[in-house]
């Protein structure tokens, strides 16, 4: 029930879009009291099915819906997609969003030029806070950053982990031995190298540091990452806001979630009632079941004395350690105490047990504190008092002074585990908070897991120190720095490790993407497997797909596609799906499988192989079958077209292809086939759309490359042809695809009609939309990439509306919509005519299939073959 009332809120957010008041004109949007500032992380791997950049039309959907009718609230969006040159920012104010055009560089200045970020570092964080925090004066800010995370990160490249300089005789747990799971961690693509990266504390805090001195510090700073939630990871952010929000295990996350905690953020009096208002608003979502979870609230001005009495304690046992009498039973008491804590999971590599229990080397900081205060009771009554005095600082009954101010849990089973466990974060007690985790973790991985002559903890061991003197750790974190002549937590963690044998291991963590858990659950099945046709020969172009039918609508799934030839895997293409509609559905890989030697080969599809969807059958996922690949030069015809000159606007009736006929494609072609197919725009969201085959063009007599077909009888807006090339060989498999846009001049509608034209345009284009209104008044109105809310920029004035960019602001598609009020006659024309080349820039962000829902190729059955037959 809690999924479908999900989905239910993202089609109120749908339904609200389309009654979003207009943009009145494209001016700098004015301050505000509140403003909201989100960093959102989506940079991941293309192929993974961990990447957050599909659910960023959403997210940012939400977070607009949320600021409609409220005059009090801006929200300033800073994100950053899978792809090179796609980082942007945008200001939203009362459903209207404005792009900023270019980036702030890292003195805060605006540099038209810079495209791309790494938002995992600390200069270039800082920089765009302090634009934001200049630019957009208020008496309240909140800052959510938004992606996947590492526990206890060190201020180190993530590609240092594996090989960094340092000298060998450091006595430290030594570099990791054993390389194990690849995250897809915070920043996939980085402006300097092909490299990525990972955020850590120390570059949050810097960035929060640079933008300090402007306007007050933040009143809720929400970390919404996996891990965040740690005492290592939250200290040095303490100076920079009043309240932390984080997760110290893994933080699920629906796109919906931002912009729902944004609704309402502004009628809260106090920073803390913000905060309450935030994590409640993501627990709540979140379902009730298969989504183990705990959120804390942490008062940012008690860390710096939770950190002093951890010092005391630690420094106590570290003397305690020191003592050789006494170093064997306070060993124990240390192990003793850690298996006595409640656990966050660092058990990541393979095989993970995906339980909270040892060797889990993140421990809940007040539970291990209370069993330090046991464990030491008789052994050494100091360090047991220190310790309850830590526990108390950290959470107390009387509810005065102290760290974690509120916190939200639901103990439950891991949906991702394949032999559940319950996690358990509140104990049976309802009268005692000693068994509850308080939702603050710590790094004490005091276990291990033992391996052939040694014991292995995780990576983490090896930067776990605050020797600034050491070259692959030259900024150790903020929280293990030792204050006055106190030794600090990393003494005693490599002091306790001393003369014992350790390897470490790298083993990074994903985020669990949510599943769906509705009742009764979706069922996905494959069937009917392509292609269809025999015969096929090698290096004939074969795109492969499956019919995808499902019981019940599915948020996000995936499909692979696999060729095998006596073994080897020779042919691989992974899609990610989303808003996938009950029904069925014919799936086609993005990518052409040419064999380029004869054989039979083994074709299969895994449907959700990326288990995003708990079914209630998981064992018809999979469909196989053989293909026979022949040697036969008789190969069927492989088209190439676009338009003349690449333009993406025809304003003429006859419209010119250039075709051209692939090299080594068989016999020449005899005739083509053109389907024109045009979308059907729906009432809420120009962006989704249906295709419906509007005309059907075969042309016999060619005279390549310029073949010329009528787009008379179509509607203006977009146009979608396939075009099929016929030989004597057969007609193509595949057919070659050209998107255009038609205007006649003139073009008429009525108040019932919405023409939508779509034009994909790189950034920093200069581009003008023009419509002239001969009959009638025609309205313009322009959405810009990844937006389906009100339009960014409409002109609905009387005889001649236009829209202009001086220079685009991001790459993607934008659509332009022609609407009316009553039946008229208008012109409408681009300037200049885009072309329709792409680039890297614009493809490397391609979205997850389907988003925009495109026709089935198919050949009409009465034509195949047809010339062959009739010669």
């Amino acid at each position: 029930m809690k999924t479908r009332l999900l989905r239910c809120c993202l089609l109120i957010g749908l339904l609200l879009s389309a009654m979003l008041p207009p943009i009145v004109s494209h001016a700098a949007p004015q301050a505000a009291p509140l403003v909201a500032i989100y960093i959102l992380a989506y940079d991941n791997r293309l192929d993974s099915p961990m990447n957050l950049t599909p659910y960023y039309a959403q997210t940012l959907t939400s977070i607009t819906n949320a600021t409609v009718g409220q005059p009090n609230l801006t929200a300033i969006v800073l994100t950053d997609l899978s792809g090179m040159g796609d980082t942007h920012v945008r200001v939203v104010q009362n459903g209207n969003v404005n792009t900023l055009i270019g980036l702030p560089d890292r003195d805060g200045n605006v540099d038209s030029n810079l495209k791309e970020y790494d938002l995992t570092d600390g200069k270039t964080l800082g920089g765009f806070l302090l634009w934001a925090k200049s630019s957009f004066l208020a008496q309240i800010y909140t800052l959510s950053y938004i992606g996947h995370g590492v526990p206890v990160m060190p201020d180190i490249e993530i590609a240092a982990i594996s090989d960094p300089e340092r000298p060998a005789s450091i006595n430290l747990p030594p570099l990791p031995t054993r390389i194990g799971a690849n995250a897809d961690v915070t920043d996939h693509t980085l402006p300097s190298s092909a490299a990525y990266s990972a955020l850590s504390p120390n570059d949050l805090a810097l960035a929060l540091a640079i933008a300090a001195p402007v306007g007050p510090r933040f009143a809720v700073l929400d970390v919404l990452m996996c891990f965040a939630g740690s005492i290592e990871a939250l200290y040095p952010l303490a100076p920079y806001a009043d309240y932390l929000t984080a997760s110290p295990n893994y933080a699920f996350f629906d796109p919906t979630m931002p912009g729902n905690a944004l609704i309402g953020l502004n009628s809260n009096p106090s920073s803390l009632q913000m905060a309450e208002h935030i994590v409640n608003t993501y627990h709540n979502q979140l379902p009730s079941t298969d989504h183990p979870r705990i959120l804390s609230i942490i008062a940012a001005d008690q860390l710096a004395g939770l950190k002093t009495s951890w010092d005391m304690l630690s420094n106590a046992i570290y003397l305690s350690l020191l003592n050789p009498n006494q170093r064997p039973a306070t060993r124990t008491a240390l192990f003793n105490a850690y298996l006595q804590s409640k656990k966050y999971d660092l058990t990541y590599c393979e095989p993970s047990d995906w339980q909270l229990d040892a060797p889990d080397g993140l421990v809940d900081l007040r539970t291990f504190a209370h069993a330090l205060s046991q464990t030491f009771s008789n052994l050494n009554p100091q360090i047991a008092n220190l310790a309850l005095q830590t526990r108390d600082r950290i959470r107390n009954s009387s509810g005065t002074s102290m760290v974690v101010v509120y916190r939200v849990a639901d103990n439950d089973y891991p949906w991702f585990d394949p032999t559940p466990s319950q996690w358990i974060f509140d104990g049976p007690s309802a009268l005692s908070m000693d068994d509850d985790a308080a939702g603050l973790s710590l790094y004490a991985d005091l276990q291990g897991l033992p391996v052939t002559g040694a014991t292995e903890l995780s990576w983490h061991a090896h930067w776990y120190h605050d020797d600034a003197t050491q070259p692959d750790n030259p900024n150790p974190l903020a929280f293990l720095a030792d204050l006055g002549q106190r030794n600090g937590w990393d003494e005693v963690f490599q002091e306790y490790w001393r003369d014992i044998n350790l390897q470490t291991a790298l083993c990074t963590p994903s985020l669990p993407a949510t599943r769906d858990q509705a009742t009764p659950r979706a069922d996905i099945s494959l069937s009917q497997l392509g292609p269809s046709e025999n015969n096929l020969a090698v290096n004939e172009a074969i795109r492969l797909n499956v019919g995808l039918n499902l019981s019940r609508a599915v948020q996000r799934s995936d499909l692979r596609f696999e060729v095998v030839r006596n073994g080897t895997l020779v042919f691989s293409d992974s899609l990610q799906l989303t808003n996938l509609n009950p029904g069925s559905q014919r799936i086609y890989a993005q990518k052409i499988w040419q064999p380029t030697t004869a054989g039979v080969y083994s074709v299969r599809v895994i449907g959700d192989s990326g288990q995003h969807v708990q079914e209630s059958n998981e064992n018809n996922n999979l469909l196989s079958r053989s293909i026979s690949i022949s040697a036969s030069t008789l190969r069927r015809p492989i088209i190439n077209a676009n338009t003349h000159n690449n333009l993406q606007l025809s304003n003429s009736p006859t419209l010119t292809l250039n075709l051209q006929q692939q090299a080594g494609s068989g016999k020449p072609i005899s005739s083509v086939l053109i389907q024109a197919y045009q979308y059907q725009a729906s009432a809420g969201n120009p962006r989704l759309q249906t295709p419906i085959l509007r005309a059907t063009t075969t042309i016999n007599q060619l005279s390549l490359p310029n073949v010329e077909m009528s787009l008379a009888g179509l509607e203006p807006g977009a146009v979608l042809l396939y075009i099929w090339g016929t030989s004597a060989n057969g007609s193509s498999l595949i057919p070659a695809i050209v998107r255009t846009n038609y205007a006649p001049l003139p073009a008429t509608i009525n108040q019932s009609q919405k023409h939508v034209f779509r034009f994909t345009l790189k950034r920093q284009q200069a581009q003008t939309f023009k419509l002239q209104s001969q009959v009638g008044n025609s309205n313009l109105h322009a959405w810009e990439p990844y937006i389906w809310t009100a339009p960014t920029q409409q002109a609905t004035s009387n005889g001649i509306d236009q829209i202009s960019y001086s220079s685009t602001p991001i790459a993607g598609e934008y659509l332009v919509q022609v609407s009316s009020t009553d039946s008229s006659r208008y012109l409408f024309t681009a300037m200049p005519n885009p072309q329709t080349g792409r680039n890297q820039e614009v493809v490397s962000s391609r979205q997850a299939r389907p988003i925009f829902v495109e026709p089935q190729p198919f050949l009409p059955t009465h034509q195949v073959f047809m010339p062959a037959v009739q010669q």
